[in-house]
């Protein structure tokens, strides 16, 4: 290229690619959208959740495709959110979600139960509850 560049050139030179926001691969993307879809805990880029998001109102078609029309949708999918994002569309944030953290289990003691006990007891009247 001559210096300097004419303004078309320049122009070009200027212009966002992909390359320049580090996006991942097609594949890459698809290997972890899958992997996502299966197992549920692997964490995406907001660009693969973006794209998660954008396919997955087609995932039951796309699962009935033949390998070559299933990665001509999945490619023009990565080149709409492409497009999205360098022209400076908002990514979306893949959720948190929140593991429920298992309680541990703590007996309660004797007075506590004897307490629960009759309480239950008083409410249910004549009923007979055996203790052992």
């Amino acid at each position: 290229m001559e210096w300097p560049p004419s303004a078309p050139e320049f122009a070009g030179m200027c212009e966002l690619s992909a390359e320049d926001f580090d996006f991942p691969t097609v594949q890459e993307a698809e290997k972890n959208i899958f992997n996502y879809r299966r197992e549920g805990n692997i964490k995406l880029t907001p660009f693969e959740y973006t794209l998660y998001r954008r396919m997955s109102g087609d995932f039951y078609d796309l699962s009935r495709m033949d390998s070559k029309s299933y990665w001509r949708e999945v490619k023009r999918y990565y080149q709409e959110v492409e497009k999205h994002a360098v022209n400076g569309g908002e990514l979306l944030q893949q959720p948190v979600l929140v593991e429920e953290k298992e309680k541990e289990f703590v007996p309660a003691s004797k007075e506590f139960a004897q307490a629960k006990l009759d309480e239950a007891r008083s409410f249910l009247g004549e009923v007979v509850i055996d203790d052992n």
